[in-house]
């Protein structure tokens, strides 16, 4: 099974920590249906979520993010990623550990 990645763009995205990843599909051409585990990386998510220029681009995550919810895929989410499961309500009345303070 391959490994594909998503992104709020495509082609080379250099993070905050300077590493480079080639991101394969924007997330609007994210099928839920082909997906077997959703794998979200830790960052700063808060600096996307509060970006108005982003705020298309997080809707839509928002909104895959759900669809992998209902068709009960695999999501898991690592060191802040875990803001964007609460962003979407995924967490509401759920336990998780992760590097976000409670009210974020």
């Amino acid at each position: 099974m391959p490994l594909i990645t998503f992104g709020f763009k495509e082609g080379l995205v250099k993070s905050i920590g300077n590493l480079e990843v080639h991101v394969d599909f924007s997330i609007e051409n994210l099928d839920t249906k082909d997906i077997d585990v959703f794998i979200i990386p830790g960052g700063e998510p808060k600096l996307f979520i509060s970006n108005e220029e982003l705020k298309s681009k997080i809707d839509i995550l928002t909104e895959k993010l759900r669809e992998l919810n209902d068709q009960e895929k695999l999501i898991a989410a690592i060191c802040g990623g875990p803001t964007f499961l609460a962003f979407s309500g995924l967490l509401d009345n759920k336990r998780c550990t992760g590097s976000i303070a409670e009210d974020e």
